[in-house]
């Protein structure tokens, strides 16, 4: 199976007003120019900042750590941001925020402390609704794609890649590895 066609396919069946990633980010880029993207540093998070680049004047990449201030993470992060001359926000992983309120690797005196401190329960999107409060109303890119998986491949088809409640979309939700590697 091509996944990139059966996608295109269903995108076409569907009225989707796009049917590829050239398409869709044409389209995402005349709503506006600037685009937050969730960059988790992997190769189709890197592709998709990269694609990206083509179609959207202003990139703002927002990187969720694990475990704060880990020396082999900065490095990657000073990396990129040399390479795209660009910023990135770097905020706790919502399952980090997760394992500090259910005490998750500690002892006693410190779930304690933790449970005193209230940390509220946040998601994703309450981190990308602070950051656009900030930043300005903008759609946030995310680098899944189609062939990934069953689940996702299922997703797109089903809903289609833009989300318009949680104001996401999937650039390179077409892509194949290959297509990934060359962009890289």
């Amino acid at each position: 199976m091509v996944v990139n066609e059966k996608i295109s396919e269903k995108c076409k069946l569907k009225g989707y007003p796009y049917s590829n990633s050239h398409e869709l980010c044409k389209l995402m880029a005349k709503k506006n120019d600037t685009i937050m993207l969730s960059f988790s540093m992997g190769k189709d998070s890197i592709a998709s900042w990269l694609f990206a680049k083509k179609y959207f004047k202003k990139i703002i990449p927002v990187y969720f750590y694990g475990v704060p201030n880990l020396s082999f993470i900065k490095k990657q992060v000073d990396y990129f941001e040399n390479y795209f001359d660009t910023h990135i926000i770097q905020l706790p992983h919502p399952t980090l925020v997760d394992q500090l309120n259910y005490g998750l690797f500690m002892g006693i005196n410190e779930i304690r402390i933790i449970n005193r401190l209230n940390f509220p329960d946040v998601k994703y999107d309450s981190f990308f609704d602070l950051l656009r409060e900030k930043y300005g109303e903008m759609y946030v890119a995310i680098g899944n794609r189609a062939c990934d998986n069953v689940q996702r491949y299922t997703s797109f088809i089903t809903h289609g890649v833009i989300n318009e409640k949680r104001r996401t979309f999937w650039p390179v939700f077409d892509l194949s590895d290959a297509d990934v590697l060359s962009i890289i």
